[in-house]
């Protein structure tokens, strides 16, 4: 039996490496994606306003219902 597994370990490994750097990778972007640098975030959060007065200019900034 261990003559049948003896040359495919190089192979089996090589997959399991794949495979381990394409979750870290994956892991990686799902992390990086929720996060936004604080400037990001203003430069966001300025233009959510602009297009909002755009489409609505009578619409007051700041305020909630």
């Amino acid at each position: 039996m261990a003559d049948f597994f003896a040359g495919g370990l190089p192979a089996i490994g090589l997959w399991f490496l794949g495979a381990a750097i394409l979750g870290l990778a994956l892991a990686y972007g799902v992390v990086r994606a929720g996060w936004l640098r604080p400037r990001e975030r203003a430069q966001l959060d300025e233009n959510t306003r602009a297009r909002q007065h755009s489409e609505d200019p009578k619409k007051v900034s700041g305020a909630t219902r």
